[in-house]
């Protein structure tokens, strides 16, 4: 994968696009390391929030059903977030925005992007990924594979997420349907949008990736 290899100095301001269980996790860490950048994800913001107990009381509940949180709760933490000096050099947004209203938000706070990465895959392969992985208690790695004790980075103990169940999939992709997949024609639109095949191994589509953010 001569793509990946080194770390290049090119500014980027991307958006990754797609279900949940797509990939949008494991490209933006190969995103992320290459243009030396940080990603930005909305559902690890409000996780954060809900161990903290700081308010998170009354969305947490809306978490682990697999409904999204209220936009303008979400976008008060984004907005607060990117106002910090270690964005100035680009970002990775990841689950946010989740809906065109979010997006609306975006364009009219001056939050501008190079490019939408939107990662298209089926609901089969969707569900498998996320029932197989695990989190890291430590780091908060992710990991493919249901049987998988410990982190491979760190040792800590790996957990499933409290809603990674079948049930909570499917209504998450219900969501995403009917909430955030008109983005897909929204950045469209805006001729922004790159589609990639996210039923493909993570190495390839990242591979593919580079070779059109490169174009840029």
């Amino acid at each position: 994968m001569e793509a990946l290899k080194g770390v290049s100095e090119k500014v980027m301001k991307l958006i990754l696009l797609g279900a949940p269980g797509a990939g949008k996790g494991s490209q933006g860490k190969i995103l992320a390391e290459h243009y030396n950048i940080l990603t930005l994800c909305s559902g690890d913001i409000l996780r954060s929030r809900v161990k903290e107990k700081a308010g998170a009381l009354g969305f947490a509940e809306s978490m682990n059903g697999g409904q999204l949180v209220s936009d303008e709760y979400v976008m008060n933490l984004v907005m607060d977030e990117l106002k910090k000096p270690k964005y100035e050099n680009g970002y990775i947004l990841d689950g946010v925005p989740r809906t065109v209203e979010q997006a609306d938000m975006l364009e009219r706070n001056g939050i501008k992007v190079d490019a939408v990465l939107y990662i298209d895959a089926s609901d089969e392969v969707v569900k498998r990924r996320i029932l197989n992985r695990r989190v890291c208690s430590c780091c908060g790695a992710l990991h493919c594979g249901a049987d998988l004790l410990k982190c491979g980075q760190c040792g800590g103990n790996l957990e499933k997420r409290a809603d990674d169940t079948a049930e909570v999939i499917q209504e998450r992709l219900n969501v995403y349907r009917e909430k955030t997949e008109p983005l897909v024609g929204y950045y469209s639109e805006r001729g922004l949008l790159k589609k990639f095949d996210g039923n493909q191994e993570k190495e390839k589509v990242a591979e593919l990736m580079f070779d059109v953010l490169e174009r840029l």
